[in-house]
C-alpha cells in the first residue's frame, strides 16, 4: 500500500496518530479519516498489496503499536509509531507486552537505542508518505523538502541472524548512521554470537554490530550468491543492489540476510533523481527514497 496523508494546519499529536492507525491497518477510503485530514490532498495512491498490519496496543494513542507475520508466517514483529506534533519514529521490538504495555529488545546501536525520528511540522499544513507491506513499514517527507524518512525493514534470516522464535526486523532512519556504510552500523533486536554460544540482545547487541552493506561496497568473492546487480533501471541506467546486512563492520563477509519485499539501494552519492520519482527497474514500477549526499532507496509502488 503506497498512501498520501496530508493534514490541515494545527494538527493534533492525537488526530495524526489515529488517521495513521487507519491507513496503516487498511483504511482506503480519505473520506474516513478524521477532521484533521485534508481530504482533498489525500489519496490512497495504489493498492496492489494490502498492509498486513494490525493494531496491537492502544493504549497510549498517540504511540499505537501495530504487528504483523513475518515472512515465514510464524512469527510476529512489532512496530510502535512515536508520534508528536512535531516529530514521528517508528520503533521496533522484539516483543511487546500488551498488559504492562512495554516492549522487549529494542533495537541498540553503538549510541544506544536506535531513534527512528525524523522532523514534522503540524502547525501549518503538510503532507507524509506511507509505504506499509507485510514486509516492512516507512514514513517519507514528500519532495521539496529534506530527504528523511523512518523505516522498519523485514530481513530474511539465517541461522546466523536469529532463531526462528524471533522476529528479523531492522530499523532506518534516513541513515544518519549509515552515512559510511564501512563504519556505520544499527542493531537488530536480537543477533547470535559471532562463536553460536547464545545471543546478543539489547545493549549487548555492540559486541555484534550489524552493518547495512551492498555489494559494490567491498566487491570480492565475500558476496558471491549476490555477485551480480539485481538489475538495470530503464531511464537512468543506473544499477541497483539488494539490501545486505553483515555481521559487523569487521566480519562484513558473513551476509546474515536481504531486505524482504523487494526494496533495492543504489549506492551512489550522484543519483539523478528527487524524492519520490518513480521509475521502473525490471518492468515494475518503483518510488525513490531519496538521501542527499548519501544514496538512494526504491521502494515498489504495491
Amino acid at each position: 500500500m503506497y498512501f498520501k496523508y496530508s493534514w490541515n494546519a494545527n494538527l493534533t499529536a492525537l488526530q495524526l496518530a489515529e488517521d495513521f492507525t487507519a491507513i496503516v491497518t487498511g483504511t482506503t477510503d480519505p473520506n474516513s479519516l478524521g477532521l484533521g485530514c485534508r481530504k482533498d490532498n489525500t489519496q490512497l495512491i495504489e493498492n496492489i498489496e494490502s498492509t498486513g498490519w494490525s493494531l496491537y496496543d492502544n493504549s497510549t494513542p498517540t504511540k499505537p503499536v501495530f504487528f504483523c507475520l513475518d515472512n515465514g508466517g510464524s512469527m510476529y514483529k512489532f512496530v510502535q509509531a512515536d508520534i508528536a506534533t512535531n516529530s514521528i519514529a517508528l520503533k521496533l521490538f522484539e516483543s511487546w507486552n500488551a498488559d504492562t504495555h512495554v516492549g522487549t529488545n529494542a533495537p541498540y546501536a553503538a549510541g544506544g537505542i536506535v531513534n527512528n525520528a525524523f522532523a514534522i511540522n503540524t502547525t501549518n499544513p503538510g503532507s507524509v508518505y506511507i509505504f506499509a507491506t507485510s514486509r516492512y513499514l516507512i514514513i517519507a517527507l514528500p519532495s521539496g523538502q529534506a530527504s528523511i524518512f523512518s523505516a522498519a525493514l523485514e530481513f530474511s534470516r539465517d541461522s546466523k541472524t536469529v532463531g526462528p522464535t524471533y522476529p528479523c526486523v531492522f530499523p532506518l532512519s534516513n541513515l544518519s548512521n549509515f552515512n559510511a556504510i564501512p563504519v556505520g552500523a544499527a542493531g537488530l533486536c536480537r543477533i547470535k554470537k559471532p562463536d553460536g554460544a547464545g545471543d546478543n540482545v539489547g545493549a549487548t547487541i555492540i559486541g555484534g554490530i550489524i552493518n547495512l552493506m551492498t555489494m559494490p561496497t567491498y566487491g570480492g568473492n565475500a558476496y558471491s550468491q549476490n555477485s551480480g546487480p539485481y538489475g538495470y533501471d530503464d531511464l537512468k541506467h543506473l544499477i541497483v543492489y539488494p539490501i545486505i546486512i553483515g555481521y559487523n563492520k569487521i566480519n562484513y563477509a558473513t551476509i546474515l540476510g536481504k531486505a524482504c519485499g523487494d526494496i533495492l539501494l543504489i549506492p551512489t552519492h550522484t543519483v539523478p533523481y528527487t524524492q519520490l520519482d518513480e521509475i521502473s527497474i525490471n518492468d515494475k514500477t518503483y518510488v525513490m527514497l531519496v538521501l542527499v549526499g548519501s544514496m538512494t532507496f526504491a521502494v515498489p509502488k504495491v
